[in-house]
């Protein structure tokens, strides 16, 4: 989305067929964080002005319904990919109500968000640009404030039945039961992930801190032993 963005006001060129060929880069386990080197101010101006266009564009700007985001090819429609679908009445993936093209491939990486949750990636957009602008004064806080509590758009909650999922085994208060209890395993499993992540990142930077001291230690030591 964001390079599908930056290409669209000309800040990056689209990317080419070639560049898709390449092999997918992964980052590292624990990525280092790199400063971007001697940005200037008007430079740092101009990046929280197209933060700010980012949130409008895919808030109000964006067409949902007709177009599609493509790294490649920004006029790219749903009807050129095949991607004009009606409603889907199976209430189960693929959906075609918000449509990214994969660099790499030609699916849409977006199958799996429906109606209800392609509005909900809209309205956070939406609601993430009211919450910066009302801060204007202070980018610094706004911007902060954005991160660590962003404003969420209400989440619209359907049963199992009503998204048209049923089963031929159990019933469906028993399905029901079973899915929240998935949700909440699901959750569990999200939080120890993100638990063990700070975990690692306070031991890599502790070992960093242990290394440093070790390092000034043999140096001290070193210098103080005595000449021959």
């Amino acid at each position: 989305m964001m390079i599908h963005f930056l290409a669209l006001v000309g800040k990056i060129p689209p990317l080419n067929s070639l560049c898709n060929t390449e092999e997918i880069q992964t980052l590292d386990i624990i990525p280092q964080y790199l400063p971007l080197p001697g940005l200037e101010e008007n430079k740092s101006k101009e990046v929280g002005y197209l933060f700010a266009l980012f949130l409008e564009y895919y808030g109000s700007v964006f067409n949902y319904k007709d177009s599609v985001v493509c790294t490649s090819n920004m006029d790219l429609q749903k009807t050129t990919m095949n991607w004009d679908k009606g409603p889907n009445v199976t209430m189960r993936p693929p959906f075609f109500e918000f449509c990214i093209k994969d660099p790499y491939g030609l699916d849409n990486v977006a199958r799996n968000l429906n109606h209800d949750a392609t509005l909900y990636v809209q309205d956070s957009h939406q609601l993430a640009l009211q919450a910066l602008l009302k801060d204007f004064n202070d980018p610094l806080f706004a911007f902060s404030n954005l991160i660590q509590y962003p404003p969420k758009p209400r989440r619209v909650t359907q049963s199992l039945a009503e998204r048209g999922i049923h089963s031929d085994v159990l019933p469906t208060d028993q399905l029901e039961a079973r899915h929240v209890l998935k949700k909440m395993q699901f959750h569990d499993r999200k939080r120890s992930m993100e638990s063990f992540g700070l975990r690692t990142m306070m031991n890599k930077e502790n070992q960093n801190a242990a290394s440093r001291v070790t390092k000034n230690v043999l140096g001290w030591i070193k210098s103080d032993e005595p000449s021959h």
